[in-house]
């Protein structure tokens, strides 16, 4: 067992399988790779300073948060304790018998199951590990709230469309920490949208500078894009997680569309 953070711990004694919903005991040399990759990745994250803030933050929560080997590949998934504790008090759900279940807010421990060793598409594993770490804190806080995102984008195409780009507005928010994250750490590329296999860009590539054709052309920002696009949903960042909200915004990443939300309030104040 390893600390990742003050309350985020690294646990490789059991090995999981998140499609069979079955585990074993690892080796104590699984064990210990497993548990040494997961450090080695958090020592990429706290390469850059808003990766510093960012586990400083979500490593001082309610509960703890575990991160654990699972044997997939491609698939790394968050599972609280109690669904209902790491549920917000105003998020409800219908149960199999037809009654609505609120959650508590107390917030739950909770699990990562990722593997370290996976190749995760386009994303990698490094960003795979601080958007399932966004969503844990969201859980071990009690504030786990998977809104539709249709009600957080401005002047929105079909439903089906937004939904397509996001499932929940928990998912959109895991994209744009693990992006923020991941433009200041260098990468030349972030996602933009979580689901596959649609229609229309998902990523975002960072701006080459102006035209040679028009060297006085401003280069498109896609951060501008996306905050304006999605600027309820950055808002509800700042009014429920803003510790990381003002962590994000001094980043000196690309990629920062908090940034450019900020920058936008001020000018209309």
């Amino acid at each position: 067992m390893k600390l990742f953070a003050p309350n985020v711990i690294v646990m490789g004694d059991k090995l999981f399988s998140i499609s069979r919903a079955q585990s074993r005991a690892s080796t104590p040399a699984e064990a210990e790779r497993f548990e040494t990759a997961i450090m080695a990745i958090r020592d990429k994250i706290t390469a850059t300073a808003f990766g510093r803030k960012f586990l400083d933050i979500i490593g001082n929560n309610k509960q703890p948060i575990a991160i654990v080997p699972a044997v997939e590949t491609d698939n790394a998934l968050t599972q609280a304790n109690s669904g209902t504790d790491a549920s917000s008090a105003d998020f409800s759900k219908t149960t199999a018998d037809g009654t609505i279940a609120f959650g508590s807010g107390r917030g739950s421990m909770t699990r990562i199951f990722i593997n370290p060793f996976g190749t995760f598409e386009d994303v990698g594993v490094e960003r795979t590990l601080v958007h399932e770490l966004t969503h844990a804190y969201r859980q071990a806080r009690g504030r786990w709230r998977p809104a539709s995102m249709t009600q957080f984008v401005l002047s929105p195409p079909h439903p089906a469309t937004v939904l397509m780009s996001f499932p929940d507005w928990e998912e959109w928010f895991g994209v744009v920490v693990e992006g923020v994250w991941a433009s200041e750490a260098g990468a030349s590329k972030v996602r933009i949208a979580q689901q596959r296999g649609v229609f229309f860009m998902t990523f975002a590539e960072r701006p080459s500078g102006p035209s040679p054709w028009a060297p006085d052309e401003k280069p498109i920002n896609p951060s501008d894009r996306f905050a304006e696009r999605y600027d309820r949903a950055i808002t509800r960042i700042l009014m429920e997680e803003s510790d990381l909200y003002f962590a994000m915004k001094s980043s000196r990443g690309w990629f920062n569309p908090i940034k450019v939300h900020s920058d936008r309030q001020s000018e209309i104040q």
